[in-house]
């Protein structure tokens, strides 16, 4: 098996980092009433992005554990989920008119692109 390239290295310990924070703040919207007393609805839509928020968590843990195994389906994953977060960002620009999530576009391209050199897709043997 070829060693793992420095860039995935990093990428995975981000990853790993991020899951477990963004798992963090999905729990504290899933399960605390932040809501005032009365708010039923906005209660359900807060625990509701709770539990998107503790999925997405999960997922980004998943991913970053698997792209320091090496498995190859961190490979296709992490294609995945830097895509989604490459194409919610760019709707985020044009729907809001804001500027703040570029850096994050960027650091997914960049990610995206990195993940098509041919050591990286080596050493996942896809």
């Amino acid at each position: 098996m070829a060693s793992r390239p420095f860039l995935i290295t990093l990428i995975a310990i981000l990853a790993i980092l991020i899951g477990l924070v963004t798992l963090a703040g999905g729990a504290l919207l899933a399960f605390a009433d932040i809501v005032p007393e009365g708010s039923t609805l906005a209660l359900s839509a807060v625990h509701t992005l709770g539990y998107v928020t503790l999925a997405i968590g999960l997922l980004t843990l998943i991913v970053g554990i698997a792209l320091w195994k090496g498995w190859t389906i961190a490979w296709y994953l992490g294609l995945i989920l830097f895509g989604i977060n490459a194409v919610m960002g760019i709707i985020n620009i044009v729907i809001n008119k804001s500027y703040s999530p570029v850096l994050s576009v960027v650091i997914a391209v960049i990610v995206i692109y990195y993940l098509f050199r041919p050591h990286v897709k080596e050493f996942f043997k896809v």
